[in-house]
Parts: C-alpha cells; sequence; structure tokens
C-alpha cells in the first residue's frame, strides 16, 4: 500500500543521485591533472578514448 505512493519520491531521489554522481565524476576528471590524486572512477575513465575502451585493462584495473 505505501509502495505505490512513495514510488515517485524514490525515483526523484534516485535521478538526483545519479545526476550528482555524474557532476562529480566530471568535475574530477576535468580538473584532476596529476595521477596521484585521482579516484578510482576517474582512473578508470582514462580507458575509454574516443573510438575505442580498453575492457581488458579496465576490467583488471576495476578488479
Amino acid at each position: 500500500m505505501l509502495l505505490p505512493v512513495m514510488r515517485p519520491g524514490i525515483i526523484a531521489a534516485f535521478i538526483f543521485n545519479f545526476v550528482n554522481c555524474w557532476n562529480e565524476l566530471f568535475l574530477s576528471v576535468t580538473l584532476m591533472n596529476s595521477d596521484d590524486n585521482k579516484t578510482i572512477p576517474t582512473a578508470l575513465n582514462g580507458f575509454i578514448s574516443s573510438f575505442n575502451i580498453d575492457w581488458g585493462s579496465m576490467s583488471a584495473a576495476a578488479c
């Protein structure tokens, strides 16, 4: 009975959280210059180029 009432709030919270995480990743990729201070998602983003994704190296680094 409560789930249908709570569903719009849960969806809105999910969307706001996703946008916030995406903006933080974009900001850290843009502003981080040295490799010493990069976080794991920022470092994993380095395996993505404009035409290719190095899935093997990215999977190994994620593990």
